[in-house]
């Protein structure tokens, strides 16, 4: 409706006959704040995206972060057999060089370094440290990726739907096409 408004400045009256009221629209605030979301994420996988309502991408942080903490359980374990694989084979080279008569504490060290085997599996050390280096940085990566990824979901939380297509088949066969394009304000709930 219409309402008078009267404001008096220095002495003088000023009289509006009528101001419109016009409805505000407001955007519902997200059902976490931004930053909320982005804690949640950093500390379980597809939390903050839940909470704003994005199920789909909650879902693929849960899966990715799950998988990346599997890898990196599992590159551990193969880390841990590779180190114990080359003891063992330290314990043979040592064993085999006393049997060759070499008794010098420095010798036996440095010899033992040199034997293929040993090396060999320096080798498989280097490379399943390099591995498991990877995959922890990957897994830092994506725990760094879900928690941005939930800040911008909260941000992007009050914006209208997108634009949809529907289509109707009609009884005699025709189909009827509409297209919804939001106007205005966000998202109404």
């Amino acid at each position: 409706g219409a309402r008078g408004v009267t404001a008096q400045v220095a002495g003088d009256t000023v009289t509006a006959a009528s101001v419109q009221e016009s409805p505000v629209e407001l955007v519902p605030p997200p059902a976490v704040s931004p930053g909320g979301a982005f804690l949640r994420s950093v500390l379980v996988p597809g939390w903050g995206q839940a909470a704003n309502g994005a199920y789909n991408r909650a879902g693929f942080y849960l899966v990715a972060q799950s998988g990346t903490v599997w890898m990196i359980s599992q590159i551990r374990h193969r880390l841990g057999y590779a180190r114990g694989v080359q003891d063992l084979r330290r314990e043979d080279a040592e064993a085999s060089l006393r049997a060759q008569g070499v008794t010098n504490p420095d010798s036996l060290r440095f010899l033992v370094e040199e034997d293929e085997a040993v090396q060999d599996a320096q080798s498989l050390i280097d490379a399943r440290q390099q591995q498991f280096e990877d995959w922890l940085a990957l897994g830092i990566f994506m725990v760094l990726l879900s928690g941005v990824d939930a800040f911008v979901t909260a941000h992007l939380s009050g914006f209208p739907e997108p634009v949809e297509l529907q289509a109707d088949v009609l009884g005699s066969g025709a189909v009827e096409l509409g297209i919804s394009i939001p106007v205005g304000g966000g998202r109404r709930r």
